[in-house]
């Protein structure tokens, strides 16, 4: 058959909606999940060999130590999944966050057990026939219930009529996921084009954002907050595989490189000097590996 496994699309702001983006919400139902602190790990299943295949977020899965902390988690799961897979679609790519047991990468979160939950599925076939791949949320839903398999659930449904009224439901829920502790929300909608649409929001940084002081008449970009700075970092690690992240030569031309793409994207100035970062990522996965 030859499916090609598909990277999850990169997700915004509902601020950086375009306005025929925001003309077009009327009459449609939008989903608030919760934004969980982990790695994207996604799943397609090799049919020759019986067996799922493991991407991160950037492809095939690279990191050996990765890899071994979510096979303990897949095992478990395998049973349901390959259920799903063989009487549903196999055609099915599941995505999820794989959260690692002690604190988060952002620090947001503290799990006892780890923990892979899913939060989409896109079936190629059912992209053949409708020409969108991704499962309308409360489908899937049911499904994921259905099949015993764990998932993020929806923290609320919403019939929207106006982008203001969006913005408003944002707020609520974002205050809402922040107040649970998590690191913000996800909001979804299937658009008036059957397009399926996806929207990240963050809680805004624990710092006061302040500008810096006024360059040759220009005002100068707020930073990029640390939290973004160690994610950026983060996806570097498990991206190049823990060898190569060590070896400084290799790893902070990368990192530098996606912590500038990540600055220029949320209209931030990145930081001149990356290595206390890059120590202080290396410093919790020592600790990583000494308690756990």
């Amino acid at each position: 058959m030859g499916l090609k496994w598909i990277k999850y699309p990169k997700m915004y702001s509902i601020n950086k909606m375009r306005e025929i983006e925001k003309e077009n919400l009327n009459d449609i139902d939008v989903f608030f999940e919760i934004k969980r602190d982990g790695s994207n790990i996604s799943l397609m299943w090799d049919e020759l060999r019986k067996k799922p295949l493991i991407y991160s977020r950037n492809g095939p899965i690279m990191d050996g130590k990765l890899k071994a902390r979510f096979e303990i988690v897949l095992d478990d799961m395998f049973p349901a999944l390959k259920e799903f897979w063989e009487n549903i679609d196999s055609s099915v790519i599941v995505y999820g966050e794989f959260l690692w047991r002690g604190k988060s990468p952002a620090g947001y979160e503290i799990l006892d057990t780890p923990q892979y939950l899913v939060f989409d599925v896109y079936s190629f076939a059912l992209q053949d026939v409708l020409g969108e791949g991704f499962l309308r949320p409360d489908i899937k839903y049911r499904l994921l219930e259905q099949y015993d398999i764990p998932y993020i659930p929806p923290l609320a449904k919403e019939h929207i009529t106006s982008y203001d009224q969006l913005v408003q439901l944002r707020d609520k829920y974002l205050a809402e996921a922040l107040k649970q502790g998590y690191e913000g929300i996800v909001i979804k909608y299937i658009d008036i084009r059957k397009k399926y649409r996806l929207f990240k929001e963050k809680g805004e940084p624990k710092i006061v954002k302040k500008l810096r002081p006024k360059e040759k008449g220009i005002p100068q970009l707020p930073p990029l907050h640390q939290d973004e700075i160690i994610s950026a970092i983060k996806d570097v690690y498990w991206e190049i595989g823990e060898e190569k992240f060590r070896d400084k030569s290799i790893a902070l031309p990368i990192i530098a490189k996606r912590v500038r793409e990540e600055a220029a994207k949320r209209n931030c100035s990145a930081p001149r000097n990356i290595y206390p970062y890059y120590m202080r990522f290396m410093e919790l996965v020592k600790y990583f590996e000494t308690h756990y």
